[in-house]
């Protein structure tokens, strides 16, 4: 990989939709073959070599996709180095949220979705046909804050309930003082956004709130979509980002690399071993290391909410590529396994660069096995 900055820009992370087309228009860069570490994989032999791994179809193919607003920006960077190696596969990605990308493969035209929280029951028996979730990182959510001249902030899960629940109004609060030694903290008014939309993010912050407070177990609860106590709501990542940099005295919450890329102010989070931590990827990586052992078969994991771990960040999910095991095109079908399996392999190390963690070995095995079980036609497109 080049040694520039594939980052998108603030504004690419803020927007309503997150569109990258990847062709090989004149002036892309040509990057070499990417190099393929062996990993076993079930069903096939235990040592992979590098052209075991499956190759797009020849001639050129379109793919489109949707969803997940969060994965965006290490979407954007595996399309860019995909793209580059192989031009003739143009992928564009609309990340405008999980829901749109569970419409995707429930009934749209388009080749793949993408979500940061598992289909429902309900959502899968409603899809025309049987739906993988392939995961492909590690992500995290922040709580973002817009407080002028306080440089770090941090806040316990029972606290930032409390917040969302309009117990606490005021950021010199009592209850925030003493988790702030030091720290001169505004006496201002707490104004509280959430998301609007249904969304990925809003199921794991509420499912961290609920384990931290029953009270908000009992009131708001779980969900893509909550009762909201207090507060403004907004919709989208953008609309987020705008409404917290509105207010002075503004908390909300967002994915941590659409939050660092737009300045917004993070803020660290105690997890269960009393250490205030903020969503780095070694803190995201730590907590989906827990994840491993409990792994469910059909990969529809929930936030891996107060892991375990001295650097382990409390709310941390799977960014899941939704797959249709039945390729109506198998050229297409072709082409987009062929991508997924760079993404598990070559594309796993430009997560911690674009913020994210990398799989755990344990899940990326298991996760290039599932492609296996992609069909066309009733047969599998990688044997």
């Amino acid at each position: 990989m080049s040694g520039r900055d594939h980052r998108p820009s603030a504004l690419m992370l803020i927007a309503a939709v997150v569109a990258v087309v990847v062709n090989g228009c004149a002036g892309t860069p040509t990057l070499a073959s990417p190099s393929v570490t062996a990993v076993a994989v079930s069903g096939a032999p235990a040592t992979r070599r590098p052209n075991d791994i499956p190759q797009p179809p020849v001639g050129a193919v379109a793919l489109k996709g949707a969803g997940s607003g969060l994965a965006g920006p290490l979407y954007l960077v595996w399309l860019e180095r995909f793209g580059a190696t192989y031009p003739d596969i143009a992928i564009s990605y609309d990340g405008r949220g999980s829901t749109a990308g569970i419409e995707a493969v429930s009934g749209s035209s388009l080749a793949f979705g993408a979500a940061d929280v598992a289909m429902t029951d309900a959502e899968l028996a409603a899809a025309p046909a049987g739906v993988l979730h392939v995961p492909t990182a590690l992500a995290a959510i922040s709580v973002v804050v817009n407080l002028p001249g306080v440089t770090s902030i941090q806040l316990d899960g029972a606290t930032v309930a409390a917040i969302f629940l309009g117990r606490i109004a005021r950021w010199n609060d009592p209850a925030i003082v003493a988790l702030n030694a030091g720290v001169s903290l505004p006496d201002l008014p707490i104004a509280v956004v959430h998301r609007s939309d249904p969304s990925g993010g809003t199921a794991a912050l509420a499912t961290w709130l609920a384990a931290a407070s029953p009270e908000w177990r009992a009131g708001p609860g779980v969900g893509r979509a909550v009762s909201w106590p207090v507060g403004t709501g907004a919709e989208g990542d953008d609309g987020m980002i705008a409404a917290v940099k509105a207010i002075e005295g503004t908390i909300g919450y967002a994915g941590s690399t659409i939050a660092g890329s737009a300045g917004l102010r993070t803020v660290k989070l105690k997890n269960p071993a009393g250490t205030f931590v903020r969503a780095t990827s070694l803190a995201i990586g730590a907590a989906g290391e827990t994840s491993v052992a409990g792994l469910l078969p059909d990969f529809r994991q929930p936030p891996v909410i107060n892991a375990p771990g001295i650097n382990a960040y409390p709310i941390v999910v799977y960014a899941f590529v939704l797959v249709r095991v039945e390729q109506a095109d198998r050229t297409a079908g072709q082409a987009l396994v062929a991508f997924l399996a760079w993404a598990l392999t070559s594309g796993q190390a430009d997560a911690p660069q674009a913020g994210f963690a990398a799989l755990p070995g344990g899940v990326q095995s298991k996760a290039l096995a599932e492609l296996h079980r992609v069909t066309s036609g009733g047969s599998p497109i990688w044997p």
